[in-house]
């Protein structure tokens, strides 16, 4: 049996200056379904094995930050005089492979053209190394500020 080699993994300090940051545009398709695109700058963390020719075993540990591109579809749920459940599906990718995410969450509109959002959301990098494919899931806590123009 060969020794594992691994390399040390990227400090936070290291990140991208707007680390989970994004910015998404929404048009409503009907009174509850909207279209949209977001652009995320974000962090997933990244561990698979690999070995080399010589039969020798390396743990690859990253957390790469990637500027991600998504298309979304939101739909908000009938509130019946309730805060508004909603919830929405992305595709999209980045350079290193492609992204999928599921979110639910709430949004409360203190005025008819600003809206807060909350939601929890699952990401998942799919992503191949050497032919052999590879994801990150992570799941994280989704909110923000919607302003309808």
């Amino acid at each position: 049996h060969r020794d594992l080699h691994s390399f040390p993994t990227r400090r936070s300090s290291d990140l991208a200056r707007f680390n989970s940051s994004s910015i998404a545009l929404f048009y409503n398709i009907s009174d509850n379904m909207m279209i949209g695109f977001d652009m995320r700058q974000e962090t997933f963390y990244q561990d698979y094995f690999v070995r080399d020719d010589l039969n020798n075993l390396y743990l690859y540990e990253q957390k790469p930050n990637f500027t991600t591109y998504c298309g979304a579809l939101r739909y908000v749920w009938d509130d019946n005089g309730v805060i508004p459940i909603l919830s929405q599906i992305s595709l999209g990718g980045t350079n290193a492979g492609y992204i999928v995410r599921g979110m639910i969450g709430t949004q409360y509109s203190p005025a008819p053209s600003i809206s807060l959002i909350l939601g929890l959301e699952y990401s998942n990098l799919i992503y191949r190394h050497n032919s052999t494919s590879y994801n990150s899931p992570k799941i994280g806590i989704n909110y923000g500020v919607s302003f309808k123009f």
